[in-house]
């Protein structure tokens, strides 16, 4: 019994001293040094946006300064600020006190920033030191000016003038650089040619998520910004090339497997092609339709419904290519309908 309450003794002795010995480990003083990323980005809604210069690094719209922070605290206190620090933290205008907001020329104190950083102001550890101290930057005062939304297109013709939606946008940019725009400055909305080839010609359509940019003299310009930077665009894209002669198309006969041995699927001789057949699309696939590389066929598909309903159907047939081609296609005719009988098989000579 006695020998049982010594090891009781010794293993709780053995716990207080480790204990004292974690405490004391955390609440050591040591230093550390971590790299940081600050973005300093601009904000929409202000007045007035910062820009920095070397060493910062800008990121469109966005400058990113890299430094070094020394830290010193208590072992604890400097792994917290470790773990805060290795994540990119973001500033943007009036979120921290210590970025200036008064228009002019400005020396950033980065040491005085970070340390006013929301997820850095509960941190126990001390910035001792941060490498840049310093980086210069301009507050600018932001003006605005309304302009027109211009659509180009990169390739082919819209049969009436594309309607921009919104038809105006706003562009926001330094005071001064608002001032020196020529009065007749526009936005583009340039539709390219991979988003005009997705679209039937004739057909109204409307493209979503168009970017706008500034004409060409003007991209140079620092500080400029669009808003909203995407709009909608409506259009009609003008008739491409159709084929240069009608076409007498061949009617294919679709059908489920196991309907294929029960019926006996019969056109009269006028209906076993669709007459006068007209393509409109991209002009090498036209040349492609026309050298017979690539074939059109009319596709008459019949369901069960349908093979057991009346024993003479007229319906109208789908055109497709073969192979088939990746652009869009326009088949007209005079008619797309055939007539046909459908008649059940004899069992005996499936």
């Amino acid at each position: 019994m006695r020998f049982l309450r010594e090891i009781l003794t010794i293993l709780m002795v053995t716990l207080v001293a480790a204990l004292i010995w974690a405490f004391a480990e955390a609440e050591s003083l040591r230093k550390g040094e971590v790299a940081v990323e600050l973005y300093f980005e601009p904000d929409a809604t202000a007045d007035r946006q910062l820009k920095l210069r070397s060493p910062a690094e800008a990121i469109g719209d966005t400058d990113l300064v890299r430094l070094t922070v020394r830290l010193e605290g208590t072992a604890l206190s400097v792994d917290q600020a470790e773990r805060l620090l290795r994540k990119p933290l973001h500033f943007r205008p009036y979120d921290n006190k210590s970025i200036p907001i008064t228009p002019g020329e400005h020396s950033l104190d980065l040491r005085k920033i970070l340390s006013d950083h929301e997820d850095i102001r509960s941190v126990a550890a001390t910035i001792a030191a941060v490498e840049p101290a310093t980086v210069p930057g301009r507050v600018e005062e932001l003006g605005t000016r309304e302009v027109d939304v211009r659509v180009e297109l990169a390739t082919g013709q819209a049969e009436m003038p594309p309607i921009p939606k919104p038809a105006k946008v706003t562009i926001r940019a330094p005071k001064d650089v608002i001032g020196s725009l020529p009065t007749d400055t526009v936005a583009i909305a340039m539709l390219e040619a991979p988003q005009l080839e997705r679209l039937l010609p004739g057909k109204s359509e409307m493209l979503a998520g168009v970017r706008l940019s500034l004409p060409e003299a003007l991209r140079n310009l620092k500080g400029i910004r669009l808003n909203p930077p995407n709009i909608d665009v409506e259009l009609v894209l003008a008739q491409r090339t159709p084929t240069s002669r009608p076409l007498n198309v061949p009617v294919h006969v679709v059908l489920a497997t196991v309907e294929q041995k029960r019926w006996d699927i019969t056109f009269d001789q006028r209906f076993q092609f669709v007459p006068d057949v007209t393509v409109t699309g991209p002009p090498d696939v036209i040349r492609q339709i026309e050298d017979r590389k690539v074939q059109v066929i009319a596709l008459l598909n019949l369901s069960f419904n349908e093979l057991e309903g009346a024993a003479v159907q007229t319906k109208e047939v789908v055109f497709m290519t073969m192979p088939q081609v990746q652009a869009p296609l326009r088949f007209s005719a005079p008619s797309k309908s055939v007539t046909f009988t459908i008649a059940r098989r004899d069992p005996t000579k499936r």
